[in-house]
């Protein structure tokens, strides 16, 4: 690995921030002490830092926050939302990122405003605006009065009189969003939270809601960016005067195509949070999780962490993640790590970081993947692949333009859309988001133009899709695959629509979710990833698989710089399904997975150790000259050597009598 993130530094179990005065202003000196030894160690190994800003910070009443001591851990009850637009939990953000940046590191000499080993900073980590116009009861009362006060000072700047307001906020059938008892001088016009969830996922006739009517929430969108912007505006620039020359992410989550924008215009980097199938550890009374493979599931219909990245990925800005899992105790988590990576290198995505590693911890747990073999298993594989770019990047950029008025009309929540077109596009082309102003100019090998930006102006010497259908309403994917094959797009030429298989147009993955596979093809990773016992031998450039086992991630990766058929060393990695001894599973019932496919339950999260289902799999790929093979043990040592039988040209290996999921194939 290359970079590492310090993550929630300045919460109650960081600690770097010392609580013990009632205040949140002063840092513990051994805690700081400890976070300067740790920086310079690693960047003696050439490891870079992420480093965190607002985490999970407690302010306190005697910081001259209002309510200060009353905010909860809890989210709905946190600062989150608040702390982006209350002045004085502003100010005190600032002070915290001098105090910190500024702070000379004794074993380096350097303060971290002039530290290379800074790669990046991000100033709020989960933390929006937006969070009030997806949650109903987020915060205190007294920050959602004042936001709606500031609401309405907002409208009274934008429109004047209540006359006015009325006027913007009638449509065309005269139906009029401003109710009657409600007036910006009274600081009566309701800002509607938690609307978010409620906008419609089809165009239906359902009745006049005048919180849910277009002009209120295109002015809501529009409102909310611009607090959003003020927020960003303020940190970048503080952090630009106390000498921060790293590029500055906002945060890590976005909701709306104007929050995304907002959020783009105003940093150096995109930045984000992702996970399959997020389990509900506090749900009563046990876990609940979902069990089941991104592999396998419907993807037009399913809302998916990659997909979700590449929605908010903008064109001319590099894009992080800053967390993403596949998290236990779903029982193919052995999927995430390789197709997640597989992905970013097709998208060419800049930083990629798993969450988490813990420094304890034997028995597998939520997040921490240090102790399980499905997900810390494939990392080293993972790793070479995203660090020497093996997957290629998509030889087509797709740019998905929005017009102004797009960006602030009413859509629904992707996690409720029945589709988008990122859940096809991501796993084909490089796609980022564009935004036209007058006209698109974008050095996109193809515009996509559909739903209410199908008629944007764009440069009349560039490709361009146009489809009007609502995006979210209709699967735009065989008719996006055919006017891309009409413009004549590298790799498009032999894609099929018909069938449940989307194909990157490097030809180098291919994903079957109709079979539950994922194949990886390159000069220096190849793999196969999903149900390889029902789909059946898999042959690529180098490697067979002929594996037995139902589920399983099968990869080999060149050690050397040399191609496989020609490296002399080659890691093979071989994981399926691991458990903690005596770990518990209640599968949901019919009813109950037509509701929630989080409805799975862990009666018992069970104990060590850790226990790993064998992958039964003949594994054959060609070595130059004669070959040995051995298993390794957790440090990467060789354990015991393997009998290796060589027939026509071919190494075949046995991955199940290696009592390990990692092999080394090595040409004497």
């Amino acid at each position: 690995m290359n970079m590492l993130r310090l993550h929630s530094l300045d919460g109650r179990w960081g600690p770097l921030i010392d609580y013990s005065d009632g205040a949140s202003q002063r840092f513990d000196a051994e805690a700081l002490d400890r976070i300067d030894f740790f920086i310079a160690e690693l960047k003696k190994r050439g490891i870079y830092v992420y480093m965190d800003l607002l985490d999970y910070r407690q302010f306190r009443t005697a910081d001259g926050v209002t309510e200060g001591d009353e905010f909860t851990h809890n989210w709905a009850g946190s600062m989150k939302g608040a702390s982006i637009f209350d002045a004085r939990m502003i100010e005190l953000q600032q002070d915290y990122a001098t105090k910190l940046l500024t702070h000379r590191n004794p074993y380096t000499g350097l303060r971290y405003v002039d530290e290379p080993a800074i790669a990046v900073v991000e100033t709020t980590n989960e933390n929006s605006i937006f969070y009030f116009y997806r949650n109903q009861d987020l915060s205190r009362p007294y920050y959602r009065e004042a936001l709606a006060k500031r609401w309405n000072t907002w409208l009274s700047a934008r429109y004047g009189e209540r006359a006015a307001i009325a006027a913007a906020w009638t449509d065309a059938e005269g139906r009029c969003a401003l109710k009657p008892e409600e007036d910006p001088q009274r600081n009566s016009i309701e800002l509607p939270f938690g609307v978010h969830g409620r906008i419609p996922t089809t165009s239906d006739d359902r009745p006049f809601d005048p919180l849910l009517a277009a002009p209120r929430i295109r002015d809501l969108l529009q409102f909310l960016a611009d607090v959003q912007r003020n927020y960003y505006e303020a940190m970048y620039g503080h952090l630009k005067r106390i000498g921060v020359r790293v590029p500055i992410a906002g945060t890590n989550q976005s909701f709306t195509v104007i929050d995304t924008f907002t959020e783009a215009d105003a940093n150096d980097f995109i930045s984000r949070n992702q996970y399959w199938r997020h389990p509900h550890r506090d749900a009563k009374p046990f876990f609940k999780f979902a069990n089941e493979p991104l592999l396998r599931v419907d993807i037009p219909t399913q809302r998916n962490p990659l997909s979700v990245i590449a929605r908010t990925s903008v064109a001319g800005k590099p894009q992080g993640v800053a967390e993403f899992n596949f998290p236990w105790p779903n029982e193919y988590r052995a999927e995430g790590l390789l197709m997640s990576t597989a992905y970013a290198c097709l998208q060419d995505w800049d930083i990629f970081l798993l969450f988490s590693y813990s420094l304890s911890g034997d028995r597998l747990a939520m997040f921490s993947s240090q102790s399980d073999p499905a997900r810390w298993g494939t990392f080293p594989a993972a790793a070479l692949m995203f660090h020497r770019a093996d997957v290629s990047r998509a030889r087509n950029e797709v740019h998905v333009i929005h017009t102004p008025e797009d960006m602030v009309s009413p859509s629904p929540d992707t996690s409720h859309a029945k589709y988008t077109v990122q859940r096809f596009l991501t796993f084909m082309s490089k796609v980022r988001t564009g935004f036209v102003q007058d006209a698109y100019r974008g050095q996109a090998d193809v515009a996509l133009a559909c739903g209410l930006s199908a008629d944007a102006q764009v440069d009349p010497s560039l490709k361009v899709i146009r489809l009007p259908e609502l995006p979210w309403e209709q699967w735009l994917y065989p008719k996006f695959v055919q006017a891309s094959q009409e413009l004549g797009l590298a790799g498009y030429d032999n894609m099929q629509t018909d069938g449940k298989r989307f194909d990157a147009d490097t030809g180098e993955l291919s994903l079957d979710y109709g079979r539950g596979l994922l194949t990886i093809d390159t000069d220096r990773s190849q793999g196969a990833i999903g149900f390889l016992a029902e789909a059946g031998p898999q042959k690529l450039a180098s490697l067979e698989i002929a594996c037995q086992t139902g589920f399983a991630a099968i990869v080999a990766t060149t050690l050397d710089a040399e191609p496989l058929g020609r490296a002399r060393r080659v890691l093979l990695t071989a994981v399926g399904r691991a458990e903690n001894t005596a770990q518990g599973f209640t599968p949901p019932t019919e009813q109950q997975m037509r509701w929630t496919p989080t409805a799975w339950m862990l009666p018992g999260e069970g104990r060590t150790p850790v226990i790993v289902e064998p992958i039964r799999a003949d594994v054959s790929l060609p070595m130059p000259g004669a070959a040995r093979a051995y298993s390794l043990d957790a440090t990467g040592k060789r354990q015991t050597e393997l009998d290796v039988e060589t027939r026509n040209g071919r190494v075949h290996i046995q991955m199940g009598a290696a009592r390990s999921i990692w092999c080394e194939v090595v040409a004497e």
